[in-house]
């Protein structure tokens, strides 16, 4: 009796949970492919801290302990100030970088390695179009010519574009709770007096901070988070982004107005911040094969999902971190459930 072929699995986003997915799924034999809408691997974002057991297990068993070891930064000091610079709370570098904190481009590219083996690579180009089919999901792409595959997931982010295909306009699955968050690089950094480490200003419902790099202190990142209702803006529009962000941030004291100033053209990264919608099945006019179905699935799979209440982060950014790794555990978006009971 002949071999049934193995299964084939589309996974919309080549981030973190993408890469980590596609690994895991190849290893059990499955056929993954990974299409990515950037032209390459995305560089920069905040760092990833490992923390007991639990993780330091999973990394050990898919057999990445040992690169992100060479890989880890060590973990950098951090230090809340007044609009003096004058500190007001300081938490050492063993504090705040757990066992194993990799900046999230590190991270990223190790996974992407670890699955290339079994994985297909797709960049530049992205899903337009879903069909489920007794014969698997027709797929259409904005560049490659349709495919079949037997299931699809969207690891793709809070706006997942596989989602919104697979179950309607994100709306239906998304709770805003108050917060946006910004970060950028700062190729050449403007505030070399800064102490070692990440430094942040907070006022009421705003927080600025700016890291150095551990391993190369002239890398620095800045992370800006702010209050606000829900803003209706084009999340392509990167001068739409801008102006926001200063408005959020007029007359605010401290660094504020030089960091702002000191910007890239686009912030690497900006929009609600905090934890993702949960994974549901799509439910079904009529039974089918338990492995032909559409799945979105949480496209940073390693962000803690709860923690102090919004408007309180436990710490500023981190050191060479220009995302808000210090503020993954903050509660700041809800999912709705797109399931029904």
């Amino acid at each position: 009796m002949p071999t049934p072929p193995s299964p084939t699995v589309l996974i919309s986003g080549a981030s973190i949970a993408g890469p980590a997915l596609a690994h895991r799924l190849g290893h059990h034999g499955f056929r993954p492919t990974v299409v990515e809408l950037a032209p390459a691997l995305r560089e920069g974002g905040h760092a990833v801290d490992f923390r007991g057991d639990t993780h330091l297990t999973v990394l050990r068993r898919m057999g990445l302990l040992d690169a992100l070891r060479r890989l880890q930064t060590g973990g950098s000091p951090m230090t809340l100030v007044d609009q003096d610079d004058t500190p007001l709370l300081h938490l050492p570098a063993a504090f705040a970088g757990g066992d194993i904190e990799v900046l999230r481009g590190d991270l990223s590219r190790t996974l992407y390695e670890a699955s290339l083996p079994t994985t297909e690579y797709v960049f530049g180009d992205s899903v337009t179009g879903l069909t489920e089919t007794p014969d698997g999901v027709d797929v259409t792409f904005r560049r490659s010519p349709p495919r079949t595959f037997d299931l699809v997931i969207g690891a793709d982010g809070i706006h997942s574009h596989i989602r919104r295909l697979a179950f309607g306009p994100e709306e239906r699955h998304i709770t805003h709770l108050g917060y946006y968050a910004a970060t950028w690089s700062l190729p050449h950094h403007p505030h070399p007096d800064l102490r070692p480490g990440s430094v942040g200003y907070n006022a009421p419902g705003r927080l600025a901070g700016v890291g150095t790099g551990h391993a190369n202190p002239a890398r620095a990142g800045a992370f800006f988070l702010f209050a606000s209702p829900e803003l209706t803006y084009d999340r392509h529009d990167p001068d739409a982004q801008k102006a926001l962000l200063e408005a959020a941030f007029a007359g605010l004291p401290w660094r504020v107005r030089e960091l702002l100033l000191d910007r890239q053209a686009v912030p690497e990264g900006w929009g609600p911040y905090g934890p993702l919608p949960r994974p549901r099945h799509r439910p079904r006019p009529a039974p089918a094969p338990a492995r032909r179905h559409v799945r979105p699935h949480a496209r940073h799979g390693l962000d803690a999902e709860a923690g102090p209440e919004a408007g309180r982060p436990e710490k500023p950014p981190a050191a060479g971190r220009p995302g808000p790794d210090a503020l993954t555990a903050l509660t700041i978006g809800a999912p709705r459930s797109t399931s029904r009971r």
